[in-house]
């Protein structure tokens, strides 16, 4: 997983994944790291998509339009 996905919810990590076309925070376990990666442990299956740098305009339930 891209780091810049994940943010800091509580005492763990999060991200938003986009599901049915809104984004929806969720909490993940992480592993190793590297400098740009950070393996996901738990939380997320590997086809699920996430949001790559979440800003403040991003909250539960913001839709979300994606290229293909």
């Amino acid at each position: 997983m891209p780091s810049p996905a994940l943010f800091r919810m509580g005492e763990g990590w999060a991200v938003y994944r986009v599901e049915n076309g809104k984004a929806v925070r969720t909490l993940v376990k992480t592993g190793m790291r590297s400098a740009n990666a950070t393996e996901i442990t738990e939380g997320l299956q590997p086809d699920q998509r996430v949001i790559i740098q979440p800003d403040e305009r991003i909250t539960e339930g913001t839709r979300i339009q994606h290229a293909d």
